[in-house]
């Protein structure tokens, strides 16, 4: 019987060897047989009807986030794993409830990416100011590819220009990323959130007021509505000050229709997502806030956006200014050329 059940979890193991380990070799079965070379029988179907039962009892469940499940069974520290240990550890040492210590958490690591934010808005308002000069450029380019007389030449100019416009701004490149850098914590911190009912199933009586259990979707949709109106009001926040053209507008009646979306879209994740989503969001609404207040912009070196269109219009108020040309030069000092003083009736002589 010990002999048969090693050949069934090895025929087992052989079925699944992609989904348990793919590096693993699984030896081939061979006909089981004893020391004198007669092929065993089989077990009574009673002991096989047992295996099975135990082989289906182990087996997972359906997930309905197979990525997320095959990544935290591949890797088993991922950072959703540190997060909600993160979150657990606050929760016991702080003794808060655990909706708090969502948000106490939220803040803390955005207060972490501060110093990258600030940066961002630097590069962000540098890049602002230099884009006319750059789609001047770029207009340059477009007419002398119609044209047909675009050359290597003419592309190496319009790199050189447009690299002398970014050091007169002194704009980064490189910084144009700082978002990204983000982002893989602020994706682990919705996954960790998503499934920190798993793991710590006190989260279900963790909530507050009207979402008292975590797990489970805000029944009266406050939570998701709220994160969308908070999101919007950022995002038109930090467009305040930038110059309008066609295609920021188009931009913004696109976030505005995707915020109105995302309401019923997100009305069934858990209430921790939403708890998240709300604490981080209104940390952003505070954070584009204190930026925008000049002294502060002083203290941070954030440069001022420039009105392009209001610098033009200065422009062709101010008065123009002609230059004459005499009509009769000297090639040395003419003689006897009296200048007057304010005082006409006292002349006097340049000799």
């Amino acid at each position: 019987a010990k002999a048969w059940h090693r050949s069934m979890f090895l025929r087992v193991l052989r079925a699944n060897k992609r989904r348990i380990c793919p590096n693993f070799r699984v030896p081939k079965v061979s006909p089981i047989r004893n020391f004198s070379g007669v092929p065993l029988k089989p077990p009574p179907v009673e002991v096989k009807e047992t295996v099975r039962t135990l082989y289906s009892a182990v087996e997972p469940e359906p997930s309905s986030w197979p990525l997320l499940e095959s990544l935290q069974a591949s890797i088993p520290h991922s950072p959703v794993h540190y997060i909600q240990e993160i979150l657990q550890y606050v929760h016991i040492q702080a003794d808060l409830p655990w909706w708090l210590t969502i948000v106490g958490t939220t803040a803390a690591v955005r207060i972490l990416f501060f110093p990258i934010v600030i940066k961002q808005t630097q590069n962000t308002a540098r890049m602002t100011n230099a884009r006319p000069e750059l789609e001047k450029l770029n207009n340059w380019v477009a007419e002398r590819r119609a044209s047909g007389k675009f050359t290597m030449k003419d592309q190496k100019e319009f790199s050189h220009k447009a690299a002398a416009v970014y050091r007169k701004h002194n704009v980064d490149l490189v910084k144009m990323l700082l978002p990204f850098v983000q982002m893989p914590i602020f994706v682990s911190f919705f996954f960790a959130c998503k499934g920190i009912a798993a793991k710590f199933p006190d989260v279900s009586t963790g909530g507050f007021s009207w979402f008292l259990d975590l797990s489970q979707p805000d029944p009266f949709w406050i939570l998701p509505i709220v994160s969308s109106i908070s999101m919007l009001v950022t995002l038109e926040l930090g467009s305040m000050g930038q110059p309008a053209s066609q295609l920021t507008n188009k931009m913004k009646f696109v976030f505005r229709g995707m915020m109105i979306f995302l309401v019923p879209a997100t009305a069934h994740f858990p209430a921790a997502v939403h708890t998240y989503w709300v604490s981080s969001n209104m940390f952003s609404l505070i954070q584009t806030g204190f930026l925008k207040i000049p002294p502060v912009k002083r203290i941070f070196n954030i440069p001022d956006i420039v009105d392009q269109k209001a610098l033009e219009e200065k422009e062709r108020a101010m008065p123009k200014v002609e230059i004459v040309r005499p009509e009769k030069t000297f090639s040395s000092k003419p003689k006897n050329i009296r200048k007057y003083s304010t005082d006409a009736r006292r002349p006097i002589s340049l000799n």
